[in-house]
């Protein structure tokens, strides 16, 4: 009796660690690199779940950690999934569509080698991954089958528009019906309908754009019953203005698209479309930006509003995620305005992995908000001599990040001269970043220009990415305005070209 009850429990447990077992995915990888700077990676390679703005929180990837700088020669994942869903391989800046079932087993060879770098798997799973692959990563295969066309948007007559989306969607049948017909791929094809459908209601808000922008800049609301986004309520009979009753009736039936919790998971163009119908419910914030009303409320706020008036589940908790994580970014002086939505998003109970990535980005942007010391960072000025920021405490800092490829950067440098006679004999000192990678393209602006001060180039010491994660880089040319007890006072701080004497004034009294 104890034998047969032994034997049942060890048949059990046998039993559970192959199911625990047909559930582990594992991938390993070989990179063909010469290894250009583009490619590098500058902390790991990870693979996320989700494909949404929660994928960048670190408690929602696996990570395997290479050397730094290097993309190793190979690496390895084991990862427990329990249903079938796309994933995301990131390496940098560089992300690998997956398509993960249990039990799959991959080999990719990532090649970097040629221009038309690609990637391609062997092994369980390798089918429907070499078929993404070839769709979104690969160079000599993947393209978007819109861009061509869209140049003649403006003169195409939408049942042009109608037969383009509708052979898209054929030609990607076609390719769908190629594949072994496994046990998931009903899963597979809903899948991808998914991302056509939004891909496809992306591209209609294009296609009308071109064709409403008149009206759009007038102020008119273009709401959800109206000309972009009529097909997310079926029950919508107004027919947009320029287009046949009978093709609308037509579109109506092909072209479905809804706010959903599964398509929040499982569609790469969704938050995408989302964007743009949130960007649609806010007409006084689309016509040009320098005749916007000064009364108007903080963006983010109206942002958030709608977004919670408009959508529900796990779509609301992203959707308000992702207007957080894009106001962190501006690095706006609103402080006041973004602790009430942060503590609000709080108290909402989201779901875990957004609040996870909404809390590491509000502590990313309380590093840089006014007021916070200025995060110290080492450098080689232009004559070899190592320099840190915090050597220049006691005087007012202005940072001025540049480029030799970016215009605006080169009409900000006809405003320096003015700039360095006024501070000149003051207790300020210039620093001037530039991002360009050669240095004999620098020094030509340096001399043409007349630049004084200290000068750095991190491209030269591989610092390029670290500096721009240290102080939040969007965007050429950005200021960045420091007092003389080493705190910020701003990180997008008035150009030379805008005037920031009044400012370092202030800060010398």
């Amino acid at each position: 009796m104890i034998n047969k009850l032994l034997l049942a429990v060890l048949l059990s447990s046998f039993n559970l660690l192959i199911f625990a077992q047909e559930k582990n995915v594992v991938i390993t990888g070989r990179v063909e690199s010469s290894l250009p700077d583009k490619y590098r990676v500058n902390e790991h390679i990870s693979i996320a779940k989700l494909r949404n703005f929660c994928s960048s929180s670190k408690t929602n990837r696996n990570f395997y950690y290479p050397k730094k700088d290097t993309i190793p020669d190979s690496f390895y994942f084991s990862i427990n999934v329990k249903e079938s869903l796309p994933y995301e391989l990131i390496l940098d800046n560089t992300i690998i569509h997956l398509y993960l079932s249990p039990g799959d087993s991959l080999h990719v060879v990532l090649d970097f080698l040629s221009a038309n770098y690609n990637a391609r798997f062997t092994g369980k799973g390798a089918e429907i991954n070499n078929y993404l692959a070839e769709k979104y990563f690969n160079k000599s295969t993947s393209d978007n089958p819109f861009r061509p066309h869209r140049k003649e948007y403006k003169k195409m007559k939408p049942s042009d528009f109608y037969f383009l989306c509708d052979s898209v969607i054929r030609r990607e049948n076609e390719k769908l019906d190629k594949l072994s017909k496994d046990i998931d791929f009903e899963r597979l094809r809903n899948y991808f309908h998914t991302d056509y459908s939004y891909d496809i209601a992306n591209e209609q808000y294009s296609y009308l754009k071109t064709h409403f922008k008149e009206r759009l800049l007038a102020g008119e609301s273009l709401g959800p019953d109206s000309s972009f986004y009529w097909f997310l309520n079926l029950k919508t009979r107004i027919v947009p203005r320029g287009l046949d009753p009978d093709l609308f009736e037509n579109l109506k039936s092909n072209i479905q698209v809804s706010v959903n919790d599964t398509a929040a998971i499982h569609s790469a163009y969704y938050f995408r479309f989302l964007d743009n119908y949130l960007s649609d419910q806010m007409p006084e914030y689309l016509a040009d930006k320098f005749f916007r009303d000064s009364s108007l409320e903080f963006i983010n706020i109206h942002q958030y509003r709608l977004a919670k008036q408009h959508f529900t589940g796990i779509v609301k908790d992203v959707m308000l995620g992702r207007i957080l994580c894009s106001a962190f970014l501006t690095q706006t002086e609103n402080t006041k305005a973004m602790d009430s939505l942060v503590n609000d998003f709080k108290h909402s109970k989201p779901d875990t992995s957004c609040l996870n990535t909404v809390e590491e980005k509000y502590k990313d942007y309380l590093k840089l908000i006014k007021g916070a010391p200025a995060p110290d960072f080492v450098f080689k000025d232009q004559h070899g001599k190592q320099k840190s920021l915090a050597a220049y405490k006691g005087k007012v800092v202005y940072i001025v990040l540049l480029s030799s490829f970016n215009v605006p950067s080169l009409n900000e440098m006809n405003s320096l001269a003015a700039l360095q006679t006024y501070v000149s004999n003051k207790n300020v000192e210039l620093i001037y970043i530039s991002l360009d990678t050669k240095k004999e393209e620098w020094e030509k602006n340096v001399k043409e220009f007349k630049i004084e001060g200290e000068q750095w180039l991190p491209a030269l010491e591989n610092k390029q990415d670290d500096f721009s994660n240290l102080y939040n880089i969007r965007n050429l040319p950005q200021c960045i305005l420091i007092d003389k007890e080493g705190h910020i006072v701003s990180t997008n701080a008035r150009t030379p070209s805008q005037g920031i004497e009044r400012e370092i004034e202030d800060l010398l009294r």
